[in-house]
């Protein structure tokens, strides 16, 4: 049973760990076209439609969470299996040094296209005197964009490695022997996992004003957001003490993933399409109870979905999964600018979207195989590869 996990793990995991960094794509690129606009991002006002801002509030309910649980169960899985050292070594290769080199590198690319935008629009369209603004004003700091995903996974790197040590002291090691036991012989585990999760989440969007969780790009961390994510990262420690949970899972995917989107229809149509009664306390509160129950079923729902799907090596889905790391880092400057040029375009969203997504991933996906893939960048990203391989 164990192997099987095991290869479940190696290739389910991979492909959705790809999956989920894909979809970011999909995200950016829809937020153009959302009714309700985030601001300092392109907006396409004349060209909206619903549809973007569920499709935008879906998948960022469980991507990120998704994505850190993922995160966090191949830390301990790696910490275990090379010691604490190598682990280091291998995450500041794979973690620190690409954040450190985008943030210096592609940083600038990535906001100019924004800074653009604000200033096309507050010099009523002028691409002349926008790009000079943007072009001076790209040297200052305008935060880190997207880049803040690598930024949070080194604090619970920094975590993990300080708690592991703090459990081999002698006065915290029985006690965390004793309960890491408890998680592997406890079949109801499972459910206080995700129900415990629930529970924080729902505590968290009370301190929050906002339904979804969004993102901090400042040097000091969203203590809120920090918290949320980490909730998830060490959801995914656990859940590798815990092997059968994956057993669990792939039993109940469709059980977990059927409510989870229903709920998401629901969720979305209370917090935008429906007018607000009058106790509005409660209202909000039923709204955050739904999200928080929707996030942990999607999140388990679709990791329980792909262990059943993957079961199988993939030549395919290796090679997706190795190019995801690079598209997500390159992708949000080119949807940003390829956005700007479609503004007030006589053109569907629909169709905008398309143009928008189908040109960014084949952009990234072209420069990943040929600047990325085979080069020192590769290596540093997924490891070395060679070719006919």
């Amino acid at each position: 049973m164990n192997q099987k996990i095991n290869g479940d793990r190696l290739h389910g995991l991979d492909a959705l760990r790809a999956i989920a960094m894909f979809l970011g794509v999909v995200l950016h690129a829809a937020i153009a076209y959302k009714v309700v606009a985030i601001p300092t991002w392109p907006h396409d006002a004349g060209n909206t439609n619903y549809f973007w801002d569920y499709l935008y509030a879906f998948i960022h309910s469980f991507r990120m969470p998704l994505f850190y649980l993922i995160a966090g169960f191949f830390c301990r899985m790696l910490f275990n299996k090379i010691g604490e050292q190598a682990f280091v070594k291998h995450r500041i290769k794979r973690i620190v040094i690409p954040f450190i080199c985008s943030v210096i590198i592609l940083l600038p690319l990535t906001i100019f296209p924004f800074l653009l935008y604000k200033n096309l629009l507050n010099t009523n369209w002028d691409w002349s005197t926008s790009m000079s603004l943007s072009g001076k004003q790209v040297v200052g700091w305008n935060g880190m964009a997207h880049f803040w995903f690598l930024y949070y996974l080194i604090f619970y790197y920094a975590a993990f490695i300080v708690f592991s040590r703090i459990t081999k002291l002698s006065a915290f090691k029985a006690r965390i022997e004793s309960i890491t036991t408890a998680i592997r012989n406890n079949d109801r585990w499972n459910i206080y996992l995700m129900a415990g999760c629930i529970i924080i989440i729902i505590g968290l969007l009370l301190l929050h004003k906002e339904l979804l969780f969004g993102v901090d790009t400042g040097i000091i961390p969203n203590p809120v957001y920090l918290t949320f994510y980490g909730l998830f990262f060490l959801a995914g420690c656990l859940i590798n003490i815990r092997p059968g949970y994956f057993d669990y899972i792939k039993r109940n995917a469709y059980a977990l993933l059927i409510p989870g989107v229903i709920i998401s229809g629901l969720s979305f149509y209370l917090e935008f399409l429906l007018a607000e009664p009058a106790d509005e306390r409660m209202y909000h509160l039923l709204i955050k109870i739904l999200f928080a129950v929707q996030c942990v079923l999607l999140v388990n729902g679709f990791l329980g979905l792909f262990l059943r799907l993957f079961v199988r090596d993939s030549a395919m889905w290796r090679y997706f999964s190795d190019a995801s790391y690079w598209v997500y880092l390159l992708h949000l400057g080119i949807i940003a600018m390829l956005q700007i040029w479609l503004v007030n375009k006589p053109i569907l969203s629909g169709i905008k979207f398309c143009i928008v997504l189908i040109t960014t991933t084949a952009i990234c996906l072209i420069t990943y195989h040929l600047l990325v893939r085979f080069t020192i960048i590769g290596k540093y990203l997924h490891g070395e590869r060679k070719k006919n391989h």
